[in-house]
């Protein structure tokens, strides 16, 4: 299988906003993803042809510091300051208690998208992580609006590792994102707030076959 990794050449993202039922099912805080299927084999499998693409923010490491940096697109950085929150905005392995967390990946893919899974790791650290939300998607130019492709609510009740693949809904949607004309359009932000902390954050995607066109590449 070719491989191909591919760090954030402008930034890395996920995000949030989300209420939590008082007594939660965890089914029931996944927004358009699925805890089913969600591995390298399973996407494998239901893209045969297809190699996956690697996207990679901070590092595994439980939280140590150092902090790892995380890149938000110039729109989700407007999006994060806009109000400011009380901390400000953070890194991952950062305890946050009212702040906010964002980071971008460009996805550099017009191609439509066959498979996705997600892994990261996350904990509740500040004072009503129960309304927290990690949320997926892309932020328009001037930060707004906030197109969601998915979500994860209250991220940080179970302190470990949690890996997802995105459903059908979840896949339409992050296929408006990579299909545009240009790569420089398929930017997938990620976004927190505010009461949780990320350690680090893992997308492998992959894409549906290269448009033939009518075998005229200038009309892709």
């Amino acid at each position: 299988m070719n491989i191909q990794n591919l760090f954030r050449t402008l930034i890395s993202g996920i995000v949030v906003y989300g209420v939590l039922l008082a007594t939660p099912v965890w089914a029931d805080n996944l927004v358009n993803l699925t805890s089913t299927g969600a591995s390298i084999a399973d996407g494998n499998a239901a893209c045969p042809d297809q190699p996956y693409f690697r996207y990679v923010g901070g590092d595994p490491d439980n939280f140590s510091n150092p902090t790892d940096p995380a890149y938000p697109s110039p729109d989700l950085a407007t999006l994060l300051i806009t109000p400011p929150s009380i901390q400000g905005v953070v890194d991952y392995d950062v305890a946050m208690n009212n702040g906010r967390f964002g980071d971008s990946f460009n996805l550099q893919n017009t191609r439509s998208v066959c498979y996705a899974v997600i892994k990261f790791r996350a904990k509740n650290t500040g004072d009503v992580p129960s309304t927290d939300g990690l949320t997926i998607g892309h932020v328009e130019s001037g930060g707004s609006p906030f197109t969601v492709v998915a979500q994860v609510l209250e991220p940080g009740a179970l302190p470990l590792t949690q890996t997802y693949a995105f459903d059908a809904t979840g896949l339409a949607l992050l296929s408006g994102i990579t299909g545009g004309t240009t790569p420089l359009d398929s930017i997938l932000d990620v976004y927190l707030q505010d009461d949780a902390e990320i350690d680090f954050i893992t997308l492998w995607v992959w894409y549906g076959p290269v448009p033939s066109c009518g075998g005229n590449p200038s009309t892709c």
